[in-house]
């Protein structure tokens, strides 16, 4: 029985498609660059909202996530916003503890913080990814290190409760004292929190974009230099007062927010909404919508999958892992019927991930669970986003010419 839940929406249009993100790479990029067809999006959202089954229980939070949410005027916030609204009794809304959404430094204007900041939103994230310009410049990204020293200013200004700043370690042609670089700009800016997130590269086009920077000169860090920039990351954000969430997610002491590691195990109960969106439901299902956008806005639905040890083993432990520094054996029987020996037998990418800790001394078994060990906690976590990373793009909302199930 489903006691709390997270409700997302997922807005996954943008004005360009960045090369280097894993996460747009899933959609046409003609039908997420294509702005006029929101209003008909967010019809189809709404209806799919009215439609859907909302559980009796306690809502979290609602988060706008994409894409880039802040692209979306008052009428369609409204429209989103307002469906939500009438699913819910009125103390279950207005009881929330939190609203979020992501915004990039060239759509933070005040008005758009303003129009977000009046519907209740009271966390906004914005999508940095680095403070050095020349990085910014081979991300695609349509800003500088100026324009994200505005935005975060702007939050301030409109009192948001929460600004969480976005990161990225290992892309190409970063160093060690660029990456020290921004992070020390990120704790000037002293946002509740930092996100500090791996690039991947195993995603649709992520090899030609790292083969177009090589070219350029611009290379990967290595493995080694990777954890080492990582390690020194870690430390400056501890020494700086702030305090590990999971494994991407640095927090301020007493601004929780619970979505974040929720929603990196993959195993809380989201509600998601929209192309692109998934959530685990229902104890041992997980609901997704495949990444269609106009296919979407014609029919609106939903699909619920069963969750086996071929589909789901993996994503369930290494989700645990880093979300909680650990994987119990009675989460796998309870999700998938097996134990851990089981479990490793039958999904090879799992005996690999857990194999491969063990052989590194980086977990040890206690009381039927796998725990990383604390004090080569972030050596651990770059050797587990390696792995994730070449088991490949197997996104259950990836479109289907484009997983790799091999």
């Amino acid at each position: 029985m489903i006691e709390r839940y997270h409700i997302y929406c997922h807005i996954p249009f943008c004005k360009k498609r960045c090369p280097y993100c894993y996460f747009t790479a899933k959609f046409s990029e003609e039908e997420m660059i294509n702005l006029d067809a929101m209003d008909e999006y967010v019809k189809a959202m709404k209806a799919d909202i009215e439609k859907a089954d909302f559980p009796d229980a306690v809502v979290t939070s609602i988060v706008c996530g994409g894409g880039t949410p802040s692209l979306l005027n008052e009428r369609q916030l409204d429209t989103i916003i307002d469906a939500i609204r009438s699913k819910l009794p009125p103390d279950r809304f207005n009881g929330m503890e939190f609203m979020a959404y992501e915004v990039s430094p060239d759509t933070a204007s005040e008005a758009t913080l303003i129009t977000f900041r009046n519907k209740g939103f009271n966390r906004v994230s914005i999508g940095a990814q680095s403070f050095v310009d020349e990085e910014l410049k081979l991300l695609g990204r349509p800003y500088t290190r100026e324009m994200i020293v505005k935005a975060a200013e702007l939050v301030r200004k409109v009192n948001y409760d929460m600004l969480n700043i976005d990161l990225l370690i290992g892309i190409p042609g970063q160093t060690h004292d660029s990456v020290i670089q921004s992070i020390k700009d990120t704790v000037t800016i002293k946002p509740e929190h930092i996100s500090v997130s791996l690039f991947y590269s195993s995603y649709p086009g992520g090899k030609e974009f790292v083969q177009k920077c090589e070219k350029r000169g611009k290379l990967i860090p290595y493995l080694s230099d990777k954890i080492q920039i990582y390690e020194d990351v870690c430390r400056i954000l501890m020494d700086n007062g702030y305090v590990r969430v999971d494994n991407t997610v640095f927090s301020l002491p007493d601004y929780v927010f619970p979505y974040e590691k929720d929603a990196i195990s993959e195993t809380e109960p989201v509600l998601a909404f929209g192309p692109g969106s998934a959530g685990y439901w229902d104890n041992n299902r997980v609901r997704f919508t495949p990444p269609y956008i106009n296919k979407y806005i014609e029919a609106p639905a939903s699909v619920e999958e069963e969750i086996t040890v071929d589909n789901y083993a993996f994503t369930i432990v290494w989700g645990h892992l880093n979300a909680y520094g650990k994987i119990e054996e009675n989460v796998l029987e309870e999700k998938l019927g097996f134990n851990f020996e089981e479990v490793m037998r039958l999904e090879k990418d799992v005996n690999i991930l857990l194999s491969v800790l063990i052989q590194e001394n980086l977990v040890f078994r206690q009381d039927s669970a796998y725990i990383l060990r604390p004090e080569t906690l972030n050596r651990a976590i770059v050797l587990m986003h390696y792995i994730r990373d070449g088991w490949g793009y197997k996104l259950i909302t990836a479109p289907e010419q484009t997983l790799n199930l091999n």
